[in-house]
């Protein structure tokens, strides 16, 4: 205990002279036994603190609401739904210039997304996830046609752009 009471008293008078110094960390009357952990007195000092602080009182606040790294992974997540009807978008032009290679090609990505991130749509609106999720099946059939008809595709793609307007306006809503 007298230890503990001296190596406190030291690392006050240290910190106040701002003097920079690695004070050893071990129970005050342990042999060493191992190799001992050596701790900078800013450690020390601040798990002095901790040791003071009331076991029942709430942690402190912070600052964020929101975790490390999920204010990117919702970037990330607005983005691609963008990206996503972009797509579609693309392939409803691919589709009008006769390019159904183009439109394959471009529902195929759109459609990936859509796999990736329907569950966050269906979490934010149940309603939305279904309409689109219907689409996305509608069309994924029809252009998969050795000659998809031109205007029915054309419908159901602007349909599909519609809701998923729809959906970037929802998952831009909600972080």
């Amino acid at each position: 205990m007298k230890r503990t009471l001296v190596l406190i008293f030291l690392i006050s008078i240290i910190a106040t002279f701002g003097i920079g110094f690695v004070a050893p960390v071990q129970a005050a009357d342990s042999q060493p036994t191992e190799p001992v952990e050596y701790q900078t007195v800013d450690a020390v000092e601040s798990q002095i603190e901790l040791s003071q602080t009331d076991a029942n009182s709430p942690p402190p606040p912070t600052n964020s609401p929101v975790s490390p790294g999920t204010e990117e992974k919702i970037k990330f997540r607005k983005q691609t739904i963008r990206t996503m009807k972009e797509q579609v978008e693309q392939t409803t032009s691919s589709v009008q210039a006769g390019n159904y290679g183009a439109a394959r090609k471009s529902f195929e990505s759109a459609l990936k997304k859509w796999y990736t991130f329907g569950g966050t749509i269906k979490r934010l609106s149940p309603e939305t996830y279904t309409k689109v999720a219907a689409e996305f099946k509608t069309v994924n059939n029809s252009i998969d046609q050795s000659s998809p008809q031109k205007t029915t595709l054309v419908a159901n793609l602007q349909a599909l752009t519609r809701d998923l307007s729809a959906a970037v306006k929802i998952s831009d809503a909600n972080d």
